[in-house]
């Protein structure tokens, strides 16, 4: 049914990011998310944090800015918190690219909408991608020390989580 068809086409167009085909992501979840109509909407937020991701991942933050900003409205509208969050993730991703240090203010307020979310939700492995972006923000700002410091706060968070592969590039970034 048309669930298992969304389902599918995410999960297809994860595994082609992964492999780096951008192309082929972007229209697999493109495709699931012509399937979502009335009652099928469950994926929508997953769908549209990827489609952002694959922006960003493509050089094209200003249409990842307006996904992830879509997403994140959508997200909050319907209750959607853990999609409000990694729509913020990506939102403060896309701001960074586009505006540098004069979008620091909007950064943040996504990036501390974001941590209340997770506190609300209690879901602490989405915190380190805050932390990732909080230390990126600082780095704009020219604030050493405190990019350092978020920077050595995810790291710990990924690894205590198992996220061998993310921790092991941050690592290497300190």
């Amino acid at each position: 049914g048309t669930t298992s068809r969304i389902a599918a086409h995410t999960a297809l167009g994860i595994q082609y990011f992964l492999d780096g085909d951008l192309q082929r992501a972007g229209e697999s979840w493109e495709y699931a998310q012509s399937l979502s109509g009335p009652g099928a909407r469950f994926m929508d937020p997953v769908l549209c944090h990827c489609l952002a991701n694959a922006a960003l991942a493509d050089g094209n933050a200003k249409r990842a800015r307006e996904i992830a900003e879509e997403a994140l409205m959508s997200c909050l509208e319907i209750g959607a918190r853990l999609g409000a969050i990694e729509a913020a993730v990506a939102l403060s991703t896309a701001l960074r690219a586009i505006m540098g240090v004069g979008g620091a203010q909007r950064i943040e307020e996504v990036l501390a909408m974001a941590e209340r979310l997770i506190a609300e939700t209690g879901a602490r492995n989405l915190m380190p991608f805050v932390l990732v972006e909080r230390a990126e923000l600082a780095e704009l700002r020219g604030e050493t020390s405190q990019r350092e410091s978020h920077l050595r706060r995810a790291l710990e968070a990924f690894t205590q989580m198992g996220a061998t592969g993310r921790a092991m590039r941050l690592g290497k970034e300190i």
